[in-house]
């Protein structure tokens, strides 16, 4: 009775109704149940309230209990006006964030108890924001002391008005139920029901009594429109747009990237909707008609074509309705936030509520700035700051002074502690009201140090140097302010410094003082002279003197700049400036551009528009420098909170990463950053001469170039060893390693090793006894003009295939592809001569290797781990419920698509068909979570019936089986356990793991997506296994490219993400992750007991997936043939995949 109850989802928009609420409630609890995703167990939530003009959102933490969200708010959490409620849920360090639900929030009456305070008004609110000064608010204190004390003595009067009031409109009630009642007692014997209602409309709600029903109900609604017109904003809500469009042939909604679409709706009188510049609209007409038996249908009339506009003459009645469709003039991808508040109509089902806006817009400002005692125009104010601000800009270029770069210290690690100097030595010792910042690197070329109100801190340093990294070094120098004043000059900086500490007191305003390093730029040029760079070949800075040269500083308009077109975008994520990790946001996106050859071309600055986020009062967004290792060098943030800045900085020397993070949405007091502000840019020398003109071509310096420069070993996809035992046949497919542009043909392949030979599709070596050693592999691939694009050198080990002495446990893990047990059961039948499908090659005797696990072959001699639809990240976690069902005759299924078995929906998450039979994974939907009751009431036979989605309407299946839980893991710690699954399924001993996995975390992820978030998964995976199995060798495979042909299409709707895409869009994705994986190998952290083996690479994609025959054409009477299945192979390519990732590296490397 006391809470109000929403149902919210995560994974799609609904149309919703807003929440009322009074201002100063808070005995009414909120309660959210999310209906579309399972939270874990271990999830937290926040609830945030935000009202425009608020500088941040309210925020209180909520109870979370199952999937039913609650909280109960306090008196101020809502602003009075229209409020936007959204959910944040926080598990582990990612996030899940709800759509925004809109709140309505009511003032209530000023109670004497209530903050004087909190009763401000609106222009109050503005002309204390638009900085009057403090001699002007002093007298608007005293002026409103004194209203309120004459509010206070009339009070009494006001409220027995009323009350007076109040009784008058009960005296109006009384007299229209009275009314009624007339009309009512003046029917006649006979009169129905029908009769009654009809008399009861003619009386008014002032107690007035109209002739007849119609009258009634014109007469008391005829506001109506002028009302919500004057409530309403003149643009469409874009909460009721989503994405999508209508076939314009039968009226059937589809998937489109390119369209938006709007929810019913009907057409007023006059009704009218305008596109903005650049969009065109449509509407597609529906009417409700009779069918045979008389029921009513909704039934698709007719389509208005794209144009400018769409008008009505004539309001709609209950039987029509309409739905509008907007897309980009020039056909791109479209986004609904784009369009907020630019759509404009009259129609008010598709208008927005935003009464409370559109009255703060009213308030009159002065866009002079020159009238006193009326609030100043923000808008205009802006403008004329930014001009200031690019006046000063200008004059600073003209006047060509020397860069200067802000630091903003850390204090972190360091709190109430300070730096003693004593006989010439800095030590850092424990004092109250002091704190030390965190490490600051010093650039190279620093020379100086500006300060600005350094304060006085007696006998501690202020700033301390040092030549190595601080406290595990004795300082070099420091600087100690010992006046009685606050410091602001230069300091320099000692010859060999790497690093500094700065100290201040907490008591003091200044001790977050925002710092600069300020270096001469000739200085910086004198010191390239003693380097070489070089382009081309030729050095540009070198043993010539810089007249010889005629180098130049460029100081206006940078010639080249980094286009977000070729870097790698992470959504929802910010760089921290301070220590270059990449941390969750909710409004950042973080970009990462290659930077590696701009030092050679002369590059010396980056610039861009920073605009810092306040996590906790840490500064932390801005941009970063990392080395080739991956290591971070030095990052740059703002020295304001919440204004963007631009920001001219140095390009490090090292320099081969550059990390960027920016705003990319309006929320919490942010302003998103459209791509010309936040775009990178970069200086660069700049010669005379004609020679330095074409060597400048040369080193081909555009952004495009550089992308495509970027690692070219990542055009040839293979580890760098390959494993070969005696007597078995290895190959190696072209097609799996070759990352290239374009075919086979236009290319020429070399592939050199003093073993094996060169076929038209693969390179092969059968070992025979005398080959047993390592030999090197150079692989080349030229242009057909012979030029060298890019080379790749490898290692091929031939062994012997002996049994070792003792026995060795060897487990394999993986998704559907290892479910099936093909793959252990393959390898155990190749060792030792176990039960298998295949027949050759013939078992090696090598009976001590032993394949264990929990999941078992039919005789239970192999054992293994997998489950369908698994990534890394399903095992570094407690997992989910999900079922599995065998079916037959499916010839028709999609993903997400909404199946019922009795009383329980699920929704399809992996198909694994292969002409029509196989098995299908599937989740419990929200609607019906799994309980107990399914394994008790679930027949073993029997059909699903298809609710939701356009897959066939029944499927036929022969068993269920329940995969219930997660194996490695443990549910009274709550945490990663494998001990327990070795000792208990493995003969509690393991000398080996064999991984395969990373499909299912690459199938809805577009081609160009960054893949290292699916990395650092296995990272994390490889972690928990080397913590508890130190003396384990863990063997990690890259996988198979998907089907080249037809496959794809059989397993995914061209509407999914990974069925949009040609089968090169979605293997671009497996290479760029084949690459991550093979590159774990050399990694310091996982080189002692990780072997990443090249199982893709033995994989013949062209004949070792399913096939089907398939008509040419609708006309055509012939066949060819086409793969029927995207990522699962024929037996053959299960066993080929054996032979890579358990065979030949376990007979190599475990004896």
């Amino acid at each position: 009775m006391n809470t109000i109850k929403r149902d919210v989802y995560v994974l799609r928009n609904t149309i919703k109704i807003p929440i009322e609420v009074t201002k100063g409630t808070d005995a009414i609890s909120f309660e959210f149940t999310v209906r579309d995703y399972n939270l874990p167990a271990t999830a937290a939530a926040v609830a945030y309230a935000y009202r425009m003009g608020m500088k941040k959102p309210n925020s209180t933490l909520c109870d979370v209990s199952g999937n039913v969200i609650s909280f109960q708010p306090s008196v101020n959490f809502f602003e009075v006006g229209n409020n936007e409620l959204q959910i944040r849920v926080i598990n582990e360090e990612k996030s899940l964030i709800s759509f925004k639900e809109k709140v309505k929030c009511s003032d209530s009456m000023g109670f004497p108890d209530e903050e004087e305070e909190a009763d401000k008004s609106l222009i109050e609110q503005i002309i204390a924001q638009s900085g009057k000064e403090s001699g002007e608010r002093k007298a608007a204190d005293e002026k409103e002391q004194s209203e309120r004390k004459t509010a206070d003595e009339t009070e009494k009067s006001e409220r027995i008005a009323a009350d007076a009031k109040e009784k008058s409109e009960r005296q109006k009630e009384i007299a229209t139920e009275r009314a009624r009642i007339d009309q009512l007692t003046k029917m006649g014997e006979g009169s129905t029901t029908g009769d009654a209602e009809l008399a009861d409309i003619r009386a008014g709600n002032e107690g007035a009594t109209y002739s007849n029903a119609g009258n009634a109900v014109r007469a008391q609604t005829k506001g109506v429109p002028v009302m919500m017109d004057n409530l309403q904003s003149p643009y469409v809500d874009i909460s009721l747009l989503e994405q999508g469009s209508i076939n314009s042939a039968v009226g059937s909604e589809i998937a489109s990237s390119k369209a938006l679409r709007s929810v019913e709706f009907h057409w007023n009188k006059n009704g009218k909707i305008t596109a903005p510049a650049g969009y065109k609209i449509a509407i597609a007409n529906y009417a409700m008609q009779p069918e045979e038996s008389g029921q009513m249908t909704k039934v698709y009339m007719s389509f208005e074509n794209y144009s400018d506009s769409q008008t009505s003459s004539k309001a709609d009645g209950d039987a029509e309705s309409r739905r509008l469709l907007i897309k980009r003039s020039d056909g791109a991808d479209i986004n609904a936030e784009d369009l907020r508040g630019k759509i404009v109509t009259n129609v008010p089902e598709l208008r927005a509520m935003d009464v409370i806006e559109n009255l703060e817009k009213k308030i009159k400002t002065d866009t002079t700035l020159e009238k006193e005692g009326v609030a100043a125009d923000a808008a205009e104010t802006g403008k004329r700051i930014s001009k200031v601000e690019r006046d000063i800009g200008l004059q600073k270029e003209d006047l060509n002074i020397d860069k200067i770069v802000s630091i903003l210290p850390i204090y972190k690690d360091r709190l109430n502690k300070k730096m003693y100097a004593s006989n010439g030595v800095v030590k850092i010792v424990d004092a109250s009201n002091f704190n030390v910042s965190d490490d600051i690197v010093i650039p190279k070329w620093a020379k100086t140090l500006v300060c600005e109100n350094l304060v006085n801190n007696k006998a501690a340093a202020n700033i301390a140097f040092y030549d190595d990294v601080p406290e595990t070094n004795k300082s070099i120098g420091y600087y100690l302010n010992d006046t009685s004043v606050q410091f602001s000059g230069e300091i320099k900086i000692p010859d060999g410094a790497k690093y500094m500490l700065v100290s201040g007191n907490q008591t003091n305003t200044a001790v977050s003082i925002s710092f600069t390093i300020k270096f001469s730029y000739s200085e910086y040029i004198k010191s390239l002279e003693n380097e070489i760079v070089q382009i081309n070949g030729v050095d540009l800075i070198g043993n010539r003197t810089l007249d010889e040269l005629g180098i130049q500083k460029k100081l206006k308009n940078p010639i080249e700049k980094l286009s977000f077109a070729f870097g790698t975008i992470e959504n929802k994520k910010s760089v921290r400036y301070y220590d270059g990790v990449v941390v969750a946001s909710a409004i950042y996106k973080t970009v990462t551009f290659d930077v590696s050859l701009l030092r050679k071309q002369g590059a010396l600055y980056i610039g861009a528009e920073l605009y810092a986020r306040d996590e906790g009062n840490d500064a932390s967004q801005g941009m970063a420098f990392y080395n080739a290792d991956g290591e971070y060098i030095i990052g740059y943030t703002t020295t304001q909170m919440k204004v963007a800045e631009f920001r001219q900085v140095p390009l490090p020397e090292n320099a081969t990463t550059l990390k960027y993070s920016y705003c990319a949405e309006t929320k919490y007091g942010y302003t998103k950053q459209e791509v010309d502000d936040i775009t990178v840019y970069y200086e660069s020398f700049v010669k005379d001469d004609d020679e330095y003109k074409k060597l400048k071509n040369d080193v081909r310096t555009n952004s495009e170039e550089i992308q495509k420069l970027k690692t070219n070993e990542e055009q040839i996809v293979i580890g760098s060893k390959l494993y070969a035992v005696v007597g078995d046949t290895l190959q190696v497919f072209y097609k799996s390693i070759l990352n290239i542009k374009g075919n086979m043909d236009d290319y020429i392949l070399k592939f050199e090793c003093n073993k094996g030979k060169n076929y038209p599709r693969y390179w092969e070596v059968t070992p025979t006894v005398g080959d047993v050693g390592t030999y090197s592999i150079t692989i080349t691939l030229y242009d057909l003009d012979g030029k060298e694009i890019v080379t790749k050198v490898l290692s091929l080990i031939i062994k012997s295939a002996n049994n070792p002495e003792t026995v060795k446990n060897i487990l394999c893990i993986g998704d559907s592809t290892m479910q099936s047990g093909q793959i252990p059961i393959e390898a155990s039948r190749r060792f030792k001569g176990t039960t298998g499908k295949a027949i050759n090659p013939p078992s090696m005797n090598l009976n001590n290797f032993n394949l264990v696990g929990r999941i078992k072959n039919s005789d239970n001699s192999v054992g293994w781990e997998g489950t369908g639809g698994w990534t890394w990240s399903s095992y570094n976690s407690a997992g989910t419920k999900a079922v599995r069902f065998n079916v037959t005759g499916a010839d028709n299924l999609n993903i997400a698509d909404v199946y019922q078995v009795g009383n329980f929906k699920l929704s399809i998450s992996e198909i694994n068909i292969t002409d029509g039979n196989g098995n299908i994974r599937c989740i419990f939907s929200y609607l019906t979570p799994y309980n107990k009751s399914f394994d008790a009431d679930t027949p073993q036979t029997g059909t699903l019936n298809l609710t939701s989605g356009n897959g066939q309407n029944n499927i036929s299946y022969n068993s269920v089986t329940v995969e219930s839980y997660q194996p490695f893991w443990n549910s009274e710690t709550n945490s990663f356990d494998i001990t327990s699954y070795v000792e208990r399924y493995c003969n509690d001993s393991l000398s080996a793991i064999c991984v395969l996995l990373g499909i299912n975390s690459l199938i809805n992820r577009e081609p160009f997506m960054n893949t290292e978030t699916v990395v650092n998964d296995a990272k994390t995976f490889l972690r928990n296994i080397h913590s508890q199995l130190p003396d384990c060798k863990i063997i990690v495979s890259t996988i198979p490219l998907a089907s080249p042909n037809g496959g794809i299409a059989a397993n995914y709707g061209s509407g999914s993400t990974a069925g949009k895409y040609s089968s090169k869009g979605f293997n671009q994705k497996v290479y760029d992750y084949n690459q991550k994986i093979i590159e774990l190998e050399n990694h310091e952290e996982f080189s002692d007991y990780l072997i990443v083996v090249s199982s893709h690479a033995q994989f013949d994609i062209d004949n070792s997936y399913p096939t089907i025959e398939k008509a040419l054409n609708t006309r055509s009477t012939k066949n060819e043939q086409l793969q029927s299945n995207g990522v699962h192979p024929s037996d053959e390519g299960y066993w080929q995949i054996s032979d890579g990732l358990v065979f030949r590296p376990v007979v190599c490397l475990i004896n």
